[in-house]
């Protein structure tokens, strides 16, 4: 009975010691990360504390600090990352982006205030955005920017996957069999807006003014535009443009890739061009 009193001492010190070694918050069933997903997300966040894990739809979200900035971060089960939100400070924001706020014509500076910590959101084959809220008096309205100020909407209203209007998600639900929400908003002009996990795709859901869709969007990389649209943009018509952006739209009469182009050179003129996948330009 001694003997068998130390075996089962040394196996309940084992135990205690591989469950210290585990750096992150575990939680009870779905909300225990898979492996693959704990992996990846400790390469990507090697300084990361206060972990804390819960199932989001079909993915996985891990709340957490790094550097003393709270973070979220989703994951597909399958380990593929898609999207991560943290706040900074106003002053860190890209000069551009400061510029386009300094400069605004419908929300003066002399006026409208900026937060000090605006928001920053990273999702796969996209460029950063920023969130930047706005106050005058009690008016509060958020800037949703690129780096660069190129595409940007005025939020009049934000939303979170729970708030989210019941029409949008009712649409979302029905067309989007693994889709979530992480954030929506309605916009300055009345329309909304929708950032949308799909399995591996993060996309943008536009909606009306009735909150009827509008159209559904999400960035592809050049290099995985079809060789039809390639040979497209290979003509003579654009032989002097380099692709600024790409992303593929579906509308409830057509669907198509959209491509900004801008002209090498001095003037960098900026052109867009509309071609499905079959090759034929959209006038």
């Amino acid at each position: 009975m001694k003997t068998n009193g130390f075996i089962f001492l040394v196996f309940l010190m084992f135990v205690v010691l591989a469950c210290s070694d585990d750096k992150s918050h575990q939680g009870e069933g779905d909300k225990v990360p898979s492996q693959a997903v704990e992996a990846a997300f400790w390469e990507k966040f090697p300084n990361a504390s206060s972990v804390e894990w819960e199932k989001a739809g079909y993915f996985q979200k891990a709340e957490f600090e790094q550097h003393t900035i709270d973070y979220e971060v989703w994951y597909t089960s399958s380990a593929v990352w898609l999207q991560t939100k943290y706040s900074t400070t106003y002053t860190n924001l890209p000069v551009v982006v400061k510029d386009y706020i300094n400069s605004s014509i419908n929300y003066p500076p002399a006026s409208w205030i900026p937060e000090n910590q605006p928001e920053v959101i990273e999702r796969r084959n996209y460029p950063v955005w920023y969130e930047v809220e706005l106050k005058k008096g009690e008016q509060e309205i958020a800037i949703w920017t690129d780096e660069e100020a190129f595409r940007h909407v005025d939020v009049a209203e934000d939303f979170d996957e729970e708030d989210t209007p019941g029409e949008m998600r009712k649409f979302i639900t029905l067309n989007y069999n693994k889709g979530f929400v992480t954030e929506a908003g309605k916009l300055s002009n009345g329309s909304y807006i929708a950032n949308l996990l799909d399995g591996n795709v993060v996309k943008q859901v536009y909606f009306d003014r009735t909150m009827a869709w509008n159209y559904t969007e999400w960035p592809v990389l050049p290099a995985n535009l079809p060789e039809a649209v390639k040979a497209v943009l290979r003509g003579e018509a654009y032989e002097n443009f380099s692709i600024k952006s790409a992303d593929y739209q579906q509308y409830p009469e057509q669907e198509y890739y959209y491509i900004v182009l801008q002209q090498t050179g001095s003037t960098g003129m900026i052109t867009s061009v509309r071609i499905n996948s079959a090759g034929e330009v959209i006038l």
